[in-house]
């Protein structure tokens, strides 16, 4: 079966309307995950949106729809990808909008109960740390302790790895979290590599440093009760590792 992508802006409009579209159509599209395809002459199967909280550059609107893509297809399902802001994402996903969520790290279950994560991850992301002194995140997430750090606003991972540890502000933008650690309004800008602007786009004055904080591996999530659709992905996710195409696509994609 093949797949179909797209994206839409996050205008905050119809959201009642999509998701009792979504309840209607989930409920025609249950009884048919028991086979990889429809039997001839049987109804459309609909599109399962996904969402994917992070700012929607060109580059992860390219990656993670092909990555999402890719996975869908192999599980013989018919993919939206929706990209939101992440805390509106988180929220979306909590509500029961979405019946898959991507790009989210372990641990995401105790953020909001009940969803199921989808192993093995699909996609592995470098955490980073742009800063002014060098070797300042030398010891990773330890170096940050006591400063002032930038990050993007509904990283999870940032916010839980320095809880308490560090006065964190969160932003918008990649571009705005690098401008305050080039101003010195703060002592570092966390961002995951695939986030961070190129080097042409960097103040060329004072010269930031990007050291790397951790490797985190990001797994498609499923909305609870969504255990059957979990298992489908899984299996897809399995057979394209079993295959090497998803390394191919990690290779072929990979951030400097």
């Amino acid at each position: 079966m093949g797949a179909s992508l797209t994206t839409r802006p996050d205008n905050g409009s119809g959201r009642g309307w999509c998701r009792a579209w979504w309840l209607c159509a989930w409920a025609l599209l249950s009884p048919l995950l028991a086979s990889a395809a429809p039997e001839p002459g049987a109804a459309e199967v609909p599109v399962v949106p996904v969402v994917l909280g992070t700012v929607p550059t060109a580059r992860t609107r390219a990656l993670s729809g092909e990555l999402v893509a890719l996975v869908c297809r192999e599980a013989g399902l018919k993919c939206r990808l929706d990209i939101l802001p992440a805390e509106r994402a988180r929220q979306d996903m909590a509500a029961g909008r979405y019946p898959l969520e991507f790009g989210r790290y372990a641990g995401y279950e105790r953020v909001v109960p009940g969803v199921i994560r989808i192993d093995p991850s699909v996609y592995t992301v470098r955490v980073v740390a742009l800063v002014r002194v060098s070797g300042l995140a030398a010891q990773g997430w330890k170096g940050l302790v006591g400063k002032r750090v930038a990050y993007m606003r509904g990283t999870l991972l940032a916010q839980e790895r320095l809880r308490d540890e560090a006065e964190v502000i969160a932003v918008n933008s990649p571009s705005a979290c690098v401008e305050m650690v080039a101003k010195g309004r703060v002592e570092a800008c966390v961002l995951t590599r695939v986030n961070v602007p190129p080097a042409n786009e960097l103040p060329p004055q004072p010269a930031l440093h990007l050291e790397l904080l951790e490797t985190v591996p990001l797994h498609l999530w499923a909305a609870p009760g969504q255990q059957l659709l979990a298992d489908r992905l899984s299996g897809a996710v399995r057979a394209l590792l079993q295959r090497g195409e998803l390394q191919r696509f990690w290779a072929a994609n990979a951030t400097p």
